[in-house]
């Protein structure tokens, strides 16, 4: 039987959420994107949140999750796990002291993202799993709802047939674990309590300016969500969907006592049932406050949109615009490719040390490697310096200031004498990830310096420490190759300069 690994690329997805941790794993095979496995454990990192901290214990559940979690991931490259994490997370002050055990169990780092980042991530998983919204050819809007345990996201899409553009996203503080420690402790209080809580959730709702958001289509994602569709289905009150009516229902059998603490209604999963009365709260709110009647479960969110977000199986708009470019100034499409595949192989390696380089330098670093050629086409000295310029004034379309500058960065930087003070220039949060994929790019265009695939060096293994690297290459694979050769030696010289070591044999 062909393994997994054979047929296609693993890419694997985290989502560290408030309530529940989230595994997802699957590959890219002929065009189609498939599911290998979905793990869920219920962590409730949120739980007794007090005073912007998490609570120890909180921490402790959420760590033995993932060491769980990287039983199955030790087959897959660090370079295709992405793990985000979101509420709590964003919250905590004391995240650090989950965040450094995260990483070392997991061996990536965790990407702690923002509100409407989450919001823009669910609707691109929500977009790849459905086809865009049409009636007669009109472009009509689309509104994704995401609740989760500390904060519920928003995001209002409008599709048309060229394209689909995201409008608009909100990250608002209405959580079915935030909602469950404020409103519903202890259990037995939920029909005096749960009034309060919808008119919580309406008040920040209304606060936000969601009053009058329309939109034709309305979907909902997430695990409370799911919970709800579900025990309106098993109790009669909807056809598979979500209705104001059926919501109705729900709410009805919590306020006239029909609610049995500790077991809930017919339909619902046990470890569901301590939150499930906040999350009726908060989505009857959002039907009321924005006047939906009809909402459809999709069973597609944050984890998808993870995995899809840079893996597309159609190019990307901006892998479009590099090979645009490419083509434009007539950049060498076979070493560029060599140059791709090796700093790819040497990234891997690099990440099983514990040299990670984030999603978005991985990419930059692609991006560069395509185009590190591109100054040729000005003139052949200070190539890597015209290809820079080239890149920082070029109108790329789908790229953002900070990763057209890293890209030109990268260029700049892959020959000769290293950028030391553009790169120390760069924030915080990406400093250390670019001087990585510096370095890599560098050593991968002196290993394809002859510029032929024959030439190619395999099977090259690179151990990466803090504070050196080390490179093995084939036996006679120096000595058939002397400009390489004498380049890794300056390249030692060049690479001590920014307290580097290179060590190669």
């Amino acid at each position: 039987m062909t393994s997994a690994t054979q047929r296609g690329e693993l890419l694997a997805a985290v989502d560290l959420g408030s309530n529940s941790f989230h595994l997802l794993i699957g590959m890219r095979h002929d065009g189609e994107f498939i599911v290998l496995e979905r793990l869920k454990q219920k962590v409730q990192l949120l739980g007794g949140f007090e005073a912007g901290r998490m609570r120890p214990e909180a921490i402790a559940r959420g760590l033995e999750c993932i060491a769980g979690f990287s039983q199955r991931l030790a087959g897959v490259p660090r370079s295709n796990i992405r793990v985000m994490g979101t509420c709590a997370l964003r919250q905590a002050e004391n995240r650090a002291t989950f965040t450094r055990e995260a990483e070392a169990i997991l061996g990536v780092p965790v990407e702690i993202i923002s509100g409407d980042e989450e919001a823009r991530l669910i609707d691109l998983g929500v977009a790849d799993h459905l086809e865009p919204p049409l009636q007669g050819g009109q472009e009509i809007s689309r509104l994704v709802v995401d609740i989760g345990g500390g904060s519920t996201e928003f995001a209002l899409s409008a599709n048309s047939h060229s394209a689909r553009r995201l409008e608009r996203t909100w990250s608002l503080p209405l959580g079915c674990v935030r909602f469950t420690d404020q409103f519903f402790s202890p259990a037995e209080m939920v029909p005096s309590s749960y009034p309060r809580a919808k008119a919580a959730a309406e008040a920040v709702l209304r606060e936000a300016g969601l009053v009058g958001v329309e939109a034709v289509q309305v979907v909902g994602t997430s695990g409370s969500i799911e919970s709800i569709a579900g025990v309106l289905e098993v109790n009669g009150w909807s056809e598979g969907d979500i209705r104001a009516a059926g919501l109705a229902e729900a709410q009805a059998a919590l306020v006239d006592r029909r609610w049995v603490s500790h077991v809930g209604l017919p339909g619902l999963a046990p470890e569901r049932v301590d939150i499930f009365p906040a999350g009726v709260a908060i989505l009857a709110a959002v039907f009321d406050v924005l006047g939906i009647e009809r909402m459809d479960y999709v069973g597609a969110s944050l984890l998808q949109g993870m995995l899809h977000d840079g893996n597309q199986v159609a190019p990307s708009v901006q892998s479009r615009a590099v090979g645009a470019l490419a083509a434009r100034f007539r950049v060498d499409a076979q070493q560029a490719t060599r140059v791709q595949r090796q700093v790819s192989a040497l990234a891997d390696q690099a990440a099983l040390n514990g040299w990670n380089i984030g999603k978005h330098a991985r990419r930059a670093l692609d991006w560069a490697a395509r185009l590190h050629e591109i100054g040729l086409a000005i003139a052949p000295a200070s190539y890597h310096r015209h290809g820079a310029y080239l890149l920082s004034n070029a109108a790329l379309q789908g790229f953002s200031k900070a990763e057209q500058s890293d890209v030109a960065l990268l260029v700049r930087g892959h020959r000769r004498s290293f950028p030391a003070l553009a790169y120390r220039a760069l924030p915080d949060d990406r400093r250390t990830d670019i001087f990585r994929a510096m370095v890599l790019l560098r050593l991968a265009v002196i290993l394809e310096r002859g510029h032929d695939a024959s030439r190619s060096p395999t099977q090259v293994r690179l151990k990466a420490e803090p504070q050196g690297l080390e490179l093995t290459l084939p036996d006679g694979w120096l000595a058939a190759n002397l400009l390489s050769a004498r380049e890794l030696e300056v390249e030692q010289r060049q690479l001590a300069g920014v307290q580097l070591g290179l060590v190669f044999r």
